[in-house]
């Protein structure tokens, strides 16, 4: 476990419950509703659970995995890119997609993974950091 807070990095619990009532305020204000197909949206209901329940599962055993140099790269780019493509796509009316595809998933990880490092750091009196490296794990009493 790291002593010192890693530069750059954001503070899990505060990030993963602040942006999912952010996310759920737009999903719940905006009118996004129409044409939405709930057995298209499963799968990516249950890929965020997936992803959420990885990441839960790394806060509860307090062993963290570091991302490798290339992905520290390559994964912002390609997420980027992708999301990029599929904006421009929407706009053309090429591919016509409902952003509630993306925002009720996004919620549920970020408000589960949120709330579950909140209980750990209660639990285990250490404080979870996010960097572009990967999730960094500080103990409480050096903060």
């Amino acid at each position: 476990m790291a002593l010192v807070k890693p530069k750059g990095s954001i503070r899990f619990s505060g990030f993963g419950i602040t942006f999912s009532l952010l996310f759920a305020y737009f999903i719940l204000t905006g009118e996004t509703y129409k044409d939405l197909n709930f057995l298209l949206l499963l799968p990516f209901v249950i890929l965020g659970l997936v992803y959420s329940i990885m990441v839960c599962r790394e806060f509860w055993t307090l062993k963290t995995k570091q991302n490798k140099k290339w992905k520290v790269i390559v994964y912002p780019l390609l997420s980027v890119t992708i999301l990029i493509v599929l904006l421009a796509l929407n706009d053309l009316g090429i591919f016509i997609w409902n952003q509630l595809y993306f925002e009720i998933p996004m919620t549920l990880y970020l408000a589960t993974s949120g709330l579950f490092a909140w209980a750990c750091e209660q639990r285990y009196k250490v404080k979870f950091y996010m960097s572009i490296e990967g999730t960094m794990i500080i103990q409480s009493s050096s903060l």
